[in-house]
């Protein structure tokens, strides 16, 4: 999901390069005003003539040099907010970002009533994997695995972001609770089947995944704390597996 503004930043461009105009275009009858004062000139044609003379010449490059600065910076504005919104080892949006396309996502949810999940990931092991392979081994499984996690989300509906250390959460938008569950397993088979190429060792990955649907008035930090306890419950069971939160009982996925 896209969080830079680009239509806002052409309106603005626009914007400045009209006003420059016309700034420009008053500048040029007031300077022609005053030189024909003092060389005696005072008719309102001969007016008229030389200040759009003088703005033909001064309009165009004027406004180019204002339109081209504007659109420098409305870039520079955009890539400060990517780099404001993305977790800079993978990629991926970071926590304050997610919660801004949950919000959005959420009001639209409640107002076509339509259902909005979210998965809690945890990588299995992650501190032991970690003393093996170094830190640098470990940010390549990071790397590798939200690359994956993206290629297994649905692009335009679901939403990945980085939730702190090695754990990643998922939104999943027009989702129920049953497929909820039925993506969380899908994640959790892709991952295990995956193997992370470093050119040496050669490595794999488990998951332990927490699923939990969101209710109509429940803010992410509830609906991430229930997944959270799933995620937990999952990891008591062995790891590896995915654990859902139901109203009544819960369910989950062995290995």
């Amino acid at each position: 999901m896209n969080l830079s503004k680009p239509h806002h930043a052409n309106f603005t461009t626009l914007a400045h390069a009209t006003i420059l105009s016309v700034v420009i275009i008053c500048a040029a009858v007031q300077l022609s005003a005053a030189v024909m004062g003092r060389t005696g000139l005072a008719a309102q044609g001969d007016m008229v003539f030389v200040s759009m003379v003088v703005a033909a010449m001064l309009a165009p490059p004027s406004a180019f040099a204002m339109a081209l600065y504007s659109t420098k910076r409305g870039e520079l504005e955009a890539e400060l907010r990517q780099l404001a919104d993305t977790d800079p080892l993978t990629g991926l949006s970071n926590r304050r970002a997610f919660e801004d396309v949950f919000e959005r996502e959420r009001a639209r949810a409640l107002r076509s009533r339509q259902p909005l999940s979210i998965l809690l990931l945890d990588v299995d092991h992650f501190k032991q994997f970690n003393t093996i392979y170094g830190h640098a081994g470990g940010d390549l499984a990071l790397v590798s695995l939200a690359r994956l996690l993206l290629d297994q989300a649905r692009t335009g509906s679901d939403a990945v972001g980085r939730w702190g250390g090695e754990e990643f959460v998922i939104m999943l938008a027009e989702t129920d609770l049953s497929a909820a569950e039925r993506a969380a397993e899908r994640f959790r088979q892709a991952i295990a089947d995956h193997v992370v190429q470093t050119g040496t060792d050669d490595f794999s990955l488990t998951v332990s995944i927490g699923v939990a649907s969101c209710n109509a008035d429940e803010t992410l930090e509830s609906v991430v704390e229930r997944a959270d306890s799933c995620l937990f419950e999952a990891k008591d069971l062995g790891r590896n597996r995915v654990v859902v939160s139901r109203p009544a009982q819960v369910s989950s996925y062995a290995a």
